[in-house]
């Protein structure tokens, strides 16, 4: 972020550290950091729990997972347990644990180091061609509804109950907003399928999104795109071998190719 002392001198790195228990939040500082190191975190940390006299108080550590924080030798979990001389309940941040997930799902369509994923913007250069008046839901294709039946009654009610609240982002209400249709439900907006947006390997939310709209089988598109014959949830389903989902990924490059 900005450094607010020198604006003139670029950005700074900077580390909100928050403390919360019963009724209670609240932030304690925001300090600069020289670095982003697993050190330095570990230090300013340390310094804040111990100026507000929290050593005996720490039960739980809130973090997200990149290296710095849970390297399993140098990491600032670790540094804090042993400074603190006890072991920590660790809580990793539900939006990068979602997102090691999709990593290790999507890893097996596309491998390159590149941040965009070819198959996302295959799908998005596509969209205009797409008649969305033409879908079907997962319950009217027999592989897909045999994989939810069991639990759509209770997504459909989950997401319901989800969008019946004030959601401050439009990627949440979007991705519920899909769950609710793909599993044949109809949310509170009625159907609408957005232009796809933006997307990048670190948007953990956009790749959900894609996943669920390209697993949609638009009529249009079955006829177009042999990619999208088969049906993108299949990475997700634990029943599929990796064997076979590499071979989907594998049709899928070779029908891309030959657009």
């Amino acid at each position: 972020m900005p450094d607010d002392r020198d604006p003139g001198r670029g950005c700074v790195d900077r580390l909100p550290i928050m403390v919360s228990g019963k009724d209670v939040t609240k932030l304690l500082v925001i300090p600069k950091l020289q670095s982003g190191t697993a050190a330095v975190i570990s230090d300013a940390c340390l310094a804040e729990i111990r100026s507000w006299g929290l050593e005996d108080r720490i039960v739980v550590m809130c973090f997200d997972t990149t290296a710095s924080n849970t390297g399993c030798k140098g990491g600032v979990c670790i540094m804090l347990e042993s400074e603190l001389g006890k072991e920590l309940l660790n809580l990793a941040c539900r939006h990068h644990v979602s997102e090691i997930v999709l990593e290790k799902v999507f890893s097996l369509h596309e491998s390159a180091t590149s941040p965009r994923l070819e198959l996302f913007s295959h799908f998005r250069d596509f969209w205009p061609q797409i008649d969305q008046a033409k879908y079907r839901t997962a319950m009217e294709d027999k592989d897909a509804a045999h994989r939810v039946t069991e639990i759509r009654d209770n997504v459909i009610t989950f997401a319901l109950q989800q969008l019946s609240t004030e959601y401050h982002r439009d990627d949440y209400k979007e991705l519920l907003e899909l769950t609710v249709i793909f599993q044949g439900g109809i949310p509170p907006r009625g159907i609408k399928f957005r232009y796809p947006g933006p997307f990048h390997r670190a948007r953990w939310m956009a790749r959900a999104i894609y996943a669920i709209k390209m697993n949609f089988p638009f009529n249009n598109v079955r006829a177009q795109r042999g990619h999208l014959d088969n049906p993108i949830i299949s990475l997700f389903d634990d029943s599929v071998t990796v064997d076979k989902k590499q071979c989907m990924v594998n049709s899928t490059r070779n029908n891309q190719g030959s657009d």
